[in-house]
């Protein structure tokens, strides 16, 4: 029986890394392949933040940081771009199955307090960054992926200072 267990943790470790692999190599074959990702909210938004710093690299952004903790607060993504240091909130929400118009935004969950404490995060982020006087602003990004997870779209919304929509 112990010998069982330990399989199986053995195995769900190695999903797990692989899992972790594929994501940040092809995301949408990880999607297409994941079922449980897009019904367990961890796992969805993690899998948004890496399509969105996958996309922001693209971009030219260069990822500074995942998951940073600044002044009692977790910043899903710290990027630099051409623009400066940005501390990036990440929103995911999957589509309807039945192919229906999703009813809210991702961004919509971002009201006044969590822009407040992406602020205060930010304003922590420009006390550390050494021998470069700047200021880090603040930006979100909506991650929508479809029911099927064929396909996924981004939008950025740059220097937030209130809520969006």
């Amino acid at each position: 029986m112990h010998a069982r267990r330990l399989f199986a943790a053995l195995r769900a470790g190695l999903w797990e890394g692989l899992r972790v692999r594929l994501v940040r190599i092809a995301p949408v074959l990880a999607l297409r392949l994941s079922r449980t990702s897009r019904n367990d909210p961890r796992a969805l938004a993690w899998l948004g933040e890496c399509l969105a710093a996958r996309e922001l690299t693209r971009a030219g952004a260069r990822v500074l940081a995942r998951r940073l903790r600044l002044a009692g607060v977790e910043v899903d993504l710290v990027v630099e771009d051409a623009l400066g240091i940005a501390c990036v909130e990440v929103k995911t929400s999957t589509a309807r199955p039945d192919g229906a118009p999703v009813r809210w935004r991702p961004a919509d969950r971002v009201g006044y307090d969590r822009v407040a404490r992406q602020r205060r995060a930010a304003d922590e982020l420009a006390r550390r960054v050494p021998c470069r006087p700047t200021s880090v602003r603040c930006d979100v990004v909506e991650v929508w992926i479809d029911a099927h997870g064929k396909r996924f779209a981004l939008a950025q919304h740059r220097s937030v200072d209130r809520r969006i929509g």
